[in-house]
């Protein structure tokens, strides 16, 4: 679950009282913004499942495949979730302060400091899977450039321009589409490397669209402090371990049901929960309405009034 900063300051920018059409260009706008990228990877990872289905690839490779990429999203965002909330505010900050150019140095710091946390738990995780260590090494990859868009995706807000977001989703996923599909056909891999490779490379092509849009939007100097950061942070403690807890209880339940009489091991390591993920995919899939819903009105209405209800007990 990222915390995209800034982003009510756009849906502000797009309601108007009495405009029905603003409220449509709104809803369409958090929708864009908030379960876009998520339908998209989604769509991606259920296009491999049916290709596997298609080329009768076995149940225990189909089985890790799902794992493997499972752990990798889950935990690259548990990840970044340590410094999700703290980060969209100290961003928030900035933007309203229109201090941008602190923006991108301290976006490289936090990249580098969770794929610092990150890398070091993932190889020794990654140690004891019994697998190749070209599938390890394509593992560890996917790992470290999802930890890389998770972080963007919180800066992302910065650049004014959400269709960069959807713009990136759509090229990458459409490209590793199309790449895993010329790799089966020329059959000359394991199919295991075609679907890690074809992951790697998607996200690797968001990774660097998100950062060339960036890079080309926000002014960049290397004369301010990549960690300059974490002074705000450690403001917030509190707001780390909110974020923290709040990104860890996402995925409880998953872990729960992953170590029951339900779960199945696969490679020695990775366990889950076929069934009950599936379940919580589907389930998941029907509280987006809800979500967008929420942001729009969390964003909006409610700042609104209760911004006017602030200012009253201050001026009285």
């Amino acid at each position: 679950m990222i915390i995209l900063a800034g982003i009510g300051f756009e849906l502000r920018k797009l309601i108007k009282k009495d405009d029905k059409l603003s409220y449509i260009k709104t809803y369409l706008f958090s929708s864009i913004v908030t379960i876009g990228p998520t339908v998209l990877c989604i769509m991606l990872i259920t296009f491999f499942q049916i290709l596997m289905l298609q080329q009768n690839v076995k149940i225990a490779t189909r089985e890790f495949y799902m794992a493997a990429t499972m752990y990798c999203f889950i935990f690259s965002i548990i990840i970044v979730g340590v410094f999700n909330m703290p980060l969209s505010r100290y961003v928030s900050d900035l933007i309203f302060e229109k201090k941008r150019e602190k923006i991108l140095p301290s976006m490289f710091g936090t990249i580098i400091a969770c794929i610092v946390l990150g890398g070091v738990i993932c190889v020794s995780f990654l140690w004891g899977v019994n697998c190749t260590f070209l599938e390890k090494l394509l593992i560890y990859l996917l790992f470290v450039v999802l930890i890389i868009i998770w972080v963007e995706m919180i800066f992302i807000s910065a650049i004014d321009d959400y269709k960069s977001v959807i713009r990136g989703f759509s090229i990458g996923v459409s490209i590793g589409v199309i790449t895993a599909l010329i790799l089966t056909i020329m059959n000359v891999f394991k199919i295991s490397y075609v679907l890690f490779f074809s992951n790697v490379l998607t996200f690797t092509i968001i990774a660097i669209s998100f950062m060339i849009t960036l890079l080309k939007i926000l002014n960049f100097s290397i004369k301010y402090n990549y960690f300059e950061f974490i002074k705000s942070i450690d403001k917030h403690k509190k707001l780390i371990i909110t974020s923290f807890l709040l990104t860890l209880s996402v995925y409880t339940h998953n872990f729960v049901f992953w170590f029951s009489e339900v779960g199945i091991t696969v490679k020695q390591v990775l366990h889950f929960a076929p069934n009950y993920d599936i379940a919580t995919f589907f389930a998941f899939l029907s509280v987006m309405p809800s979500l967008v819903i929420f942001v729009v009105s969390m964003e909006t209405s409610f700042y609104t009034g209760f911004k006017r209800y602030l200012s009253k007990i201050e001026n009285g």
